[in-house]
């Protein structure tokens, strides 16, 4: 199945429909400034993943006084790690919304997500989305929030390039600083939600038309660069399970030892930075070999992904780094939120740089 409601919602676009999100769209199609790199051959990504932002009113289990809070602590994080990282685009990768409340609405859903682009819009940025297993529960369906997300002027995604499972399937070439060529890329990914889309089946997986497009859109590339292939990040919600292998097994008890989804305990390799602080949780079930498929290609040089909140890390497995980055939202669990930067150089694009810019160190909170 395709991306599964993008019809129906178009040919819902009816007054009933138009008053629960409080009228009309903003939406225009704009012609969209290309992404390019600067002058000194650098390009700066903010990565922010689970920022699981909410409207007010969809939570009730606590005062509203502390959701607000909450709600503005998110934003001011957002807006703190744009400042600290002074990036020439935004990537949100998922559970942007906390769409798993039971009081979500179109309404409500339709105001978050104008939250979230206009504090990024506060700095003109660009900003691309991927979507989490969160973003389309409860019915607020990904395609009417990437229609929201597209009111944003600076906005650079889209519902896919061709049509293939999930929502928000697309590539950001980045320009060469004299403008000649295509100098990177970026492949946004639907890692979409749960097995069949039914909750408690286990996480879902990038389905094998999503890489197929990726193959077809990557071989362009190839062709237009010579026949060399363009190095490319890729960005998503849920890690590839190909995640675990790089890790190192060690006994129980062992210090930081972490207890994953196997039952045995691990550390990160001695060639890996940051913290492994929890199981990562990737598909289990179904699995279509994505990362066999960047292997094969040879463009994809890193990929980075949330998901799970705690985990800080850079593993590497044959020549592509796996690189997990914090939450960024007050609502939901974690003790460290904030983002990532990522820097690319043009003429060495294969070492580029990256940190984990920790805004707040929190004592964990039980969500």
């Amino acid at each position: 199945m395709k991306s599964r409601i993008l019809s129906n919602i178009l040919k819902m676009m009816t007054f009933p429909f138009l008053g629960a999100v409080g009228g009309p769209f903003l939406y225009a199609k704009r012609e969209k400034k290309p992404l390019k790199f600067s002058q000194d051959g650098k390009f700066r990504i903010l990565h922010m993943s689970d920022i699981h932002l909410v409207h007010e009113l969809m939570e009730e289990e606590q005062p509203i006084e502390v959701t607000k809070q909450q709600v503005a602590d998110t934003l001011n994080l957002i807006e703190e790690c744009i400042r600290r990282t002074n990036p020439d685009l935004v990537v949100f990768t998922g559970d942007n919304v906390s769409s798993n409340y039971e009081l979500i609405t179109y309404d409500y859903a339709a105001k978050t997500i104008r939250r979230l682009y206009q504090a990024v819009g506060k700095f003109n940025l660009p900003l691309a989305i991927t979507f989490g297993n969160h973003d389309g529960e409860r019915n607020t369906h990904k395609e009417f929030q990437m229609r929201i997300f597209m009111e944003y002027e600076n906005f650079v995604g889209v519902y896919n390039e061709e049509n293939v499972y999930g929502c928000g399937n697309y590539s950001l070439p980045i320009i060469s600083s004299d403008g000649k060529k295509t100098a990177f890329n970026l492949w946004m990914f639907d890692s979409n939600d749960y097995l069949d889309g039914i909750k408690g089946t286990g996480y879902d997986c990038v389905h094998s038309d999503q890489l197929d497009w990726y193959k077809r859109k990557s071989d362009k590339l190839k062709e237009e660069n010579g026949g060399e292939p363009v190095y490319s990040f890729a960005f998503q919600h849920i890690c590839v399970p190909d995640v675990h292998s790089c890790f190192k097994e060690v006994e129980e008890g062992t210090e930081g030892a972490v207890q994953c989804n196997d039952g045995k305990f691990y550390v990160l390799p001695e060639n890996a930075t940051g913290e492994l602080n929890e199981s990562p949780s990737p598909p289990m079930t179904r699995y279509d070999g994505e990362f066999d498929a960047f292997k094969a290609q040879g463009d994809v040089i890193a990929m980075f992904c949330g998901h799970d909140h705690v985990n800080d890390f850079i593993v590497e497995k044959d020549g592509i780094k796996l690189c997990q980055t914090i939450c960024g939202g007050f609502m939901t669990y974690g003790w460290r939120r904030g983002g990532r930067l990522i820097e690319i150089d043009e003429n060495n694009p294969k070492e580029f740089y990256t940190e984990t810019i920790c805004v707040e160190e929190r004592e964990e909170v039980d969500i």
